[in-house]
């Protein structure tokens, strides 16, 4: 394998390792980023990796990493990474989603893997020991070190043969089709837009709240999320979850009480809090529907169902030789004895090994 040691920073040699790697149906990619003082994690490193080149991008350096992001888009190309999620999310803010996905975690996992870091997937499948001693590396100092630089091409260069390996192995099991599934649904998350509710829904701590008073949650919620984005600020960094709850409940009505309330800091302007007492004092719609509701305990009778299928769930883990939250999770059969019959279970390989098993307890 060719590797080039040194980070690229030119943009006409990106173009053409980017038109070079674009030639192959498969290649490897992981990213380095920060996110601490950031709304969105900053992306630092780039690196991407085929059978025979390996080299990693300098995004902050590289005025124009367009041709980057094209390669990324591509559709005729399958983009291999270990757990992917976090690349995703990074890949989504530069509009520059994959089109398809290989994640090497994921597929450890279907191949019955325990450990699936990428430092123990490495080591089972090809035998290659890691040192992971720059995990908590600052990427965002210049120049990078050439410990950081091996660490992160480390990161990519193995990724070709690990799948190799991983890919036989799911084809002897049967299981290349989990795969595809598994990586397709990973996907999806990324692929689609962003709504408000993506924004609210999971604050549930606002669930025993009247509905007045989450109304007026969720309207500073989404105006923490807005401002956030506009300042690329962190959102605990505006207000945090608590500050929030806080002025709900205390009701604040002008800016030196509000700022006692949430405590002082120099970017909270009166603008800024002129902004939250408008949203404090707005009128709430008191017959509109809760926005969270607390869930009820399961009776005795669900709890005696919900054990017997998280039995049967492990059994055909230990049979399949799987991680039992791979084929449902303890929360996922909390809605299944509930009534929920659309979830995760329901759907795909898990629907032929899993929901066709506890069918009967469910009639």
């Amino acid at each position: 394998m060719d590797v080039i040691e040194n980070p690229v920073e030119d943009c006409q040699l990106l173009r053409q390792l980017c038109e070079q790697i674009g030639q192959e149906s498969e290649f490897s990619v992981d990213t380095e980023f920060t996110r601490i003082r950031t709304y969105r994690p900053r992306l630092e490193l780039v690196q991407l990796a085929a059978r025979d080149l390996a080299f990693c991008v300098d995004v902050p350096l590289c005025r124009d990493i367009s041709p980057l992001l094209t390669l990324l888009r591509s559709s005729s190309v399958t983009i291999v990474m270990h757990s992917a999620s976090q690349d995703l999310e990074i890949f989504r803010d530069c509009d520059a989603v994959p089109t398809r996905i290989i994640d090497t975690q994921l597929a450890a996992r279907l191949c019955g893997y325990e450990r699936v870091s990428y430092k123990d997937v490495v080591c089972e499948t090809i035998g290659m020991q890691l040192c992971k001693s720059m995990t908590r590396s600052d990427w965002s100092r210049r120049p990078l070190s050439r410990r950081q630089i091996q660490y992160a091409l480390d990161d990519v260069r193995y990724l070709p043969d690990v799948w190799a390996c991983l890919s036989n192995q799911l084809d002897a099991m049967g299981r290349m089709s989990w795969l595809a599934e598994e990586c397709g649904r990973l996907l999806g998350e990324y692929r689609r837009e962003i709504s408000d509710l993506d924004i609210y829904r999971s604050f549930q701590q606002a669930a025993e709240l009247n509905v007045a008073d989450q109304c007026t949650v969720r309207e500073l919620l989404l105006w923490r999320e807005y401002r956030a984005r506009r300042l690329d600020l962190p959102k605990q960094w505006i207000v945090s979850d608590a500050n929030i709850m806080k002025v709900v409940k205390f009701r604040p009505d002008n800016e030196e009480r509000l700022s006692q309330l949430i405590g002082f800091r120099k970017r909270r302007t009166a603008g800024w809090l002129r902004e939250m007492l408008k949203i404090l004092k707005s009128p709430a719609d008191h017959t509109t529907a809760p926005i969270w509701t607390v869930q009820e305990s399961l009776d005795s009778a669900q709890k005696k169902l919900h054990r017997k299928i998280m039995e049967i769930a492990r059994e055909l883990a230990n049979e399949h030789r799987l991680p039992v939250d791979l084929i449902c999770t303890s929360k996922e059969v909390g809605a299944i004895v509930r009534g929920d019959r659309e979830g995760r279970p329901f759907t795909g390989w898990r629907k032929r090994i899993f929901a066709s098993v506890i069918a009967e307890l469910l009639e």
